[in-house]
């Protein structure tokens, strides 16, 4: 009798043993799948900030697993409050034209308050608001299964949250739920930078308020400088516009104008620097007949001619110290005197000023009237400069790109690896402007559809190119073109060496020594196949 039922512990302990083994083996099965899958997608993350295609397969490798589907990256367009459908899976132009949502009241709403991952542990119909309109939908099977759910990370670059990931979800195991937050919200990490890339090119960086100017830029910076035109844009307070030559501070004042309540009226600019001192307080404030020699009929000033809009004083600080004193009184009365005349004019005008001058030391120097930067310091905006806002540089330089290749009926499509690495370590002594120029002779030079790091200035090569102790700009140019090419054609063969050595020509060998000399690295153009 004892032996059966030694024989039932014995099988009751195998089962037990099985149970666990099987247990071990499935956690063990997840846990590798979720290693490989994150190490594939850290693989796929390494390409050039901006590059698109780097987006469309981690989200791909994210649909391959079984846990995931139906994913989705929202960029976040604060201007409108709105999240932005931007990409997924097979998903079209007209899908992503449709698919915006209000935030105000929506699922979306308690993602971006909190800034905390967002789970739908089971899904019935009807979805909740903001998730009722998806294109592509949540499956109907899923949302009335009760293993399923639905899980949406926020998306954050630096302090700023620029998009959400999100996913239909199926449990794997009864643990699965934390494991699968924890896969994508590492996953949103490693696309922040070209998320918050795809946020500045959807959105433009451009409030709701300021339809007709773009600016571009999703750095920090950008970003201070945007909220503040937002602020002061309302009020009728005078501006003093801060900023290195070449920054962009004529934009500003542009966006400032054109986002106000003085819109309709005119927008009249003056560059202090570029009248002679004899004629400049005759274009500022108008001047009587016979005022000076060759004065044979009244003249309206740039004042009077902006009534009802803006005015925009550029390089005040390069104003003379007797026109100083006209414009401190016009400032602080709203009145005028024409050049020869005596009677007070008034005028309803906004004032904004830009210098790339350092006020406070042309107050030292005497050069500059104290009481006149007072009255103009009433709301100060600090435009960066190009160095300050690095993050913004392959933006910029692809809008360049666009607008440059229009103009010149030209079809160039994107600009290279190596290109784009030697913008980024350039210093810009001219800002924006001097990237502006230095596209526009890219494009000009382009013979492809690429434009490669041959193609920029001799300026930016020297700084590229990094060379070990060499001299002579032949040389390092020589560098820089064959490394350019290298490169290239590892993009092309999709990080596939050998390939890349047929493409070019050249053996195995000598295609791993190059790459090994420059430094390069095939798995950044790996893609899904």
């Amino acid at each position: 009798m004892s032996l059966p039922q030694q024989s039932h512990k014995d099988t009751i302990r195998s089962v037990e043993v099985a149970s666990i083994r099987t247990s071990l083996e499935e956690h063990v099965y997840n846990e590798t799948n979720k290693l490989s899958l994150l190490s594939l997608m850290s693989e796929m993350c390494e390409g050039p900030l901006g590059d698109e295609t780097i987006l469309d397969n981690v989200l791909n490798q994210l649909a391959s697993s079984p846990t995931f589907s139906t994913i989705c990256l929202f960029v976040i367009d604060r201007g409108h409050q709105e999240v932005v459908l931007d990409r997924a899976p097979d998903l079209t132009a007209n899908n992503r034209k449709r698919s915006r949502f209000t935030i105000k009241g929506s699922f979306w709403e308690n993602v971006l308050t909190s800034g905390q991952p967002a789970v739908i542990e089971q899904l019935n119909h009807p979805l909740p608001t903001g998730l009722d309109r998806l294109n592509p939908p949540i499956p109907k099977r899923a949302a009335s299964s009760e293993n399923g759910g639905f899980i949406a990370v926020p998306i954050r670059y630096g302090e700023e949250l620029v998009g959400i990931l999100t996913s239909f979800w199926t449990p794997h195991n009864v643990h699965s739920l934390q494991e699968d937050i924890s896969v994508l919200r590492i996953a949103a990490q490693m696309i922040a930078p070209n998320a918050a890339a795809r946020q500045a090119q959807v959105c433009k960086g451009v409030p709701n308020n300021m339809p007709d100017v773009q600016i571009l830029g999703r750095s920090k910076a950008t970003r201070s400088v945007i909220d503040a035109i937002r602020t002061v844009s309302p009020s009728d307070s005078t501006v003093l516009i801060l900023g290195e030559s070449g920054t962009g501070k004529e934009l500003v004042a542009d966006a400032i104008h054109r986002s106000s309540r003085r819109r309709e009226g005119p927008f009249v600019k003056v560059n202090c620097a570029a009248l002679p001192e004899g004629v400049l307080e005759s274009e500022l404030f108008g001047h009587e007949v016979g005022a000076f020699t060759g004065a044979i009929q009244q003249r309206i000033g740039r004042f009077e001619s902006a009534s009802h809009g803006t005015i925009f004083l550029d390089e005040i600080g390069d104003l003379p110290v007797s026109t100083q004193v006209a414009l401190l009184r016009t400032l602080q009365e709203r009145t005028l005197q024409r050049v020869g005349g005596n009677i007070d004019i008034k005028v309803n005008v906004r004032v904004i000023a830009a210098t790339h001058r350092d006020l406070t030391s042309a107050i030292a120097s005497g050069e500059f009237r104290q009481d006149l930067y007072y009255r103009l310091d009433v709301f100060p905006i600090r435009v960066p400069s190009l160095r300050e806002r690095r993050t913004d540089i392959p933006l910029l330089a692809d809008h360049f790109v666009e607008r440059y290749a229009e103009t010149n009926r030209k079809q160039v499509h994107r600009i290279s690896s190596r290109a784009i690495d030697m913008l980024m370590a350039y210093h810009w002594p001219g800002n924006v402007r001097e990237l502006e120029n230095c596209i526009e002779r890219a494009v000009l030079l382009c013979e492809d559809h690429v434009i490669h790091g041959r193609h920029l200035p001799p300026t930016l090569q020297m700084d590229g190119a990094k060379p070990s102790n060499k001299q002579g700009s032949l040389e390092v140019t020589l560098d820089a073109i064959e490394r350019d090419m290298l490169d290239e054609a590892l993009k092309t063969a999709k990080g596939n060496m050998a390939e890349a050595a047929r493409k070019l020509g050249i053996t195995e060998r000598k295609m791993g020594l190059r790459v090994r000399r420059y430094h390069l690295d095939p798995r950044r153009h790996r893609q899904t196949r």
